[in-house]
């Protein structure tokens, strides 16, 4: 949904940007790139979803989770850095270490906050990620 930068209101009806991707949990946003990172909490992913609802929900780009990495088990919360130039490229996720549910792999691990830095390959447009 669009939303009046000055008055933080809607500026506009809602629009669907992407299908089928199962339990979303949350996301954080990238105007710059016209991009959300969504985590799935229980499918211990992390999408990249355009923004333009003109693009075909399809262009949606699986970046973590196949296969599992057990590094990003539950994620959950999603922020950007707050240092100068970490919006778009370095965020933070908060994961649960795979207790809800458990994962396929039954592997458990602590609760943790993961970074990962976004670097972008200009040339071919992909995302390339980095955990931390």
């Amino acid at each position: 949904m669009a939303v009046d930068p000055a008055t933080h209101q809607p500026a506009g009806e809602p629009e669907v940007v992407t299908k089928g991707i199962h339990a979303v949990d949350d996301f954080c946003v990238d105007e710059n790139a016209g991009v959300a990172y969504i985590t799935t909490h229980i499918d211990n992913t992390l999408w990249r979803v355009p923004l333009d609802p003109a693009i075909a929900a399809t262009e949606s780009e699986l970046i973590i989770g196949e296969p599992i990495d057990h590094r990003f088990l539950g994620p959950s919360s999603a922020a950007w850095g707050r240092q100068n130039g970490d919006h778009g490229r370095i965020a933070y996720f908060t994961t649960d270490g795979g207790h809800t549910p458990p994962n396929p792999a039954g592997i458990i691990k602590p609760a943790a906050v993961v970074r990962v830095e976004f670097q972008r390959e200009p040339e071919v447009g992909d995302v390339q990620h980095q955990l931390h």
